[in-house]
């Protein structure tokens, strides 16, 4: 194997890689290749190939000292009129001991920095961020020099509810930029999330590249995203050719889009996830421009160069040689999607691809990027909707003390307009959850569950209760094994249904019956009263009808008053009778007769 070292150590026309690992340099001295591979949303990878004397170890027992290279950082310096041209930073995360025609080399393999972000799962949540709020506070993580960072997305708006599931953070922030359509790469020092610092570099054919393509292809223009407002009760729907977008800069992108759009006469529908619980009228809106940005993505440079300049995320400007006017004429910019650099004994050259550099919205958009979940259980943190949609704020166990979800819908037996079930669980109680489409984002409440701390009290051998009770104490008690049903308040007050015929109502303290307009009570045996104390009957008029006798016995004192009285027997005898004194008076006379 030939290995290149060059000679000019980047004094001249001629590309020089240098490459320091943990401070050192160890291509000066040594024969080396350099293989780096950048593209949007992976790491960059690194190979790099040297003598297994740049070591040490030509002539030791294999990996004896590059073994411990592993997780050191190293850079590549791209230079060339003694003027670094590009700069790629990176860990090394394998290392490999190879003889090749009776020679060892050691493979030195490694990726950028984010590789570090890649590493644990985690579950958080965001509420009431923007994009770059939360891209900050991911990143913020690894400020330890171990990555630098650019951050300046397109989406501005405030996310009311975003999810980290299961993902670790490169994962995550590669979802969001998936949905978003934000750009995201490391360009050999940086990681980019957005619009970026692009370097806009000039190249010509014949002088930096030979060979080169333009791809055009043909993407729908046309489409209509519809969504459910929980909130408001209807459907907003939003149509691509309802936006105006400038034309592109680009003329082969104008032409290109143009077609597509005649290509396309039948739009594409679709349904978007329910807004259950977030989100403005603007927001499908929004979804909408996004999608349609990104099927304008419909140009693809290629190129393979030997400029040192160029990067991934960067912007190329080409020049191409034209036959017809016998000169160069620019064929636009484009924003470097991939690039593929390789340094070895022929030189230095790269193999790259990219999009029309106006492209705003990546061109791998997917709105249905969104974290997966299964059904979960969650603690309910707040029942008090400020909408009266009976809706909660649930805590899943993977979230932190201080998080919550939005206010989540709750799944009713019965609901209407006025009507329905209205049971609300407590604050504490544990929750069953599902969601939308297994959207981490868009959870529902389907009911309540028991668990070893809330026990319900009512358990049965033979699964004989059937019991719905409050917090307050308030319940209702079906008894299978009785045949009864039992209902009672928090005092203790109750009425129930025995099961055998019989009702037993027990009123702790007061009763009070009130009638709208008739009453009617009918006892087919006996009825009897018992007051403790007074009785007090209140009418316009009382007749009573007693079919045989009638006994009133009186301890103390009976009176009687009336405007008139009328006593009359008409069967039989009327005895009056006094213990002791007897008196019969009348203020003007008295009439005693016989017959």
């Amino acid at each position: 194997m030939n290995i290149y070292r060059s000679s000019t150590l980047g004094e001249s026309f001629q590309t020089y890689a240098k490459v320091t690992i943990n401070g050192v340099e160890i291509s000066r001295e040594n024969h080396i290749q350099v293989k780096i591979k950048q593209k949007l949303l992976t790491h960059n990878r690194f190979e790099i190939l040297c003598p297994s004397e740049a070591f040490n170890e030509k002539n030791s027992y294999p990996l004896t000292n590059s073994q411990n290279l592993h997780y050191t950082y190293f850079s590549v310096h791209l230079i060339r009129f003694n003027e670094t041209t590009a700069i790629f930073q990176g860990v090394i995360t394998g290392v490999q001991h190879r003889v090749q025609d009776g020679y060892p080399y050691i493979i030195l393999k490694g990726q950028s920095a984010t590789h570090l972000m890649d590493k644990n799962i985690n579950c958080q949540t965001f509420v009431n961020k923007t994009l770059k709020e939360i891209v900050t506070a991911v990143t913020d993580k690894y400020k330890d020099n171990r990555l630098q960072v650019l951050i300046s997305p397109e989406t501005t708006e405030v996310l009311p509810y975003t999810v980290c599931y299961n993902e670790t953070d490169f994962q995550f922030l590669k979802r969001l930029a998936m949905r978003y359509g934000e750009y995201m790469y490391h360009n050999g020092e940086y990681l980019v999330f957005g619009k970026g610092n692009q370097i806009r570099t000039e190249i010509s054919e014949g002088e930096d590249f030979q060979e080169y393509s333009l791809n055009v292809i043909s993407k729908p223009q046309h489409f209509i995203r519809q969504r459910y407002d929980l909130r408001n009760d209807k459907v907003i729907k939003e149509e691509s050719n309802q936006l105006y977008y400038p034309d592109q800069k680009n003329l082969f992108h104008v032409k290109s889009v143009r077609a597509s759009e005649k290509y396309s006469i039948q739009p594409q529908s679709g349904y978007s996830a329910p807004d259950l619980f977030y989100g403005d009228a603007q927001q499908l809106e929004r979804a909408v421009q996004r999608k349609k940005l990104s099927h304008e993505s419909t140009i693809l440079a290629t190129a393979k160069t030997d400029n040192p300049r160029l990067r991934l995320g960067d912007t190329m400007q080409m020049n191409a040689w034209t036959k017809e006017k016998n000169k160069l004429q620019p064929i636009e910019s484009y924003r470097i999607t991939e690039i593929e650099h390789s340094f070895t004994e022929e030189g230095y050259t790269n193999h790259c691809e990219g999009i029309p550099f106006e492209q705003k919205i990546a061109p791998y958009l997917d709105e249905n990027a969104y974290p997966h979940i299964d059904n979960q259980i969650a603690i309910v943190v707040d029942n008090n909707d400020p909408e009266s949609l009976n809706r909660l704020k649930i805590r899943f166990y993977w979230q932190e003390e201080h998080e919550s979800t939005l206010w989540v819908p709750l799944m009713q037996g019965h609901s209407g307009g006025g009507q329905g079930a209205h049971v609300i669980p407590e604050i504490g109680h544990v929750v069953w959850v599902d969601f939308f489409g297994h959207n981490a984002e868009a959870p529902i409440v389907l009911g309540s569950l028991y668990s070893g701390n809330q026990k319900s009290g009512f358990h049965t051998k033979n699964n004989d209760l059937k019991v719905f009770q409050t917090r307050s104490g308030t319940k209702r008690i079906v008894n299978d094994a009785e045949g009864s049903i039992k209902e009672e308040d928090a005092a203790g007050s109750f009425i129930k249904f025995e099961g055998d015929g019989n009702v037993t109502l027990n009123v702790v303290k007061n009763l009070s019956i009130k009638v709208g307009e008739n009453m009617n009570v009918s006892v087919q045996n006996d009825k009897t009263e018992r007051v403790n104390h007074n009785t007090y009957y209140y009418s316009e008029n009382l007749s009573n009808s007693i079919s045989d006798n009638k006994a009133e016995r009186i301890g103390n004192y009976y009176y009687q008053e009336s405007g008139n009285a009328n006593i009359q027997t008409l069967k039989g005898s009327l005895l009056m009778r006094g213990t002791t004194l007897s008196v019969l008076q009348g203020g003007d006379d008295v009439k005693i007769s016989k017959g």
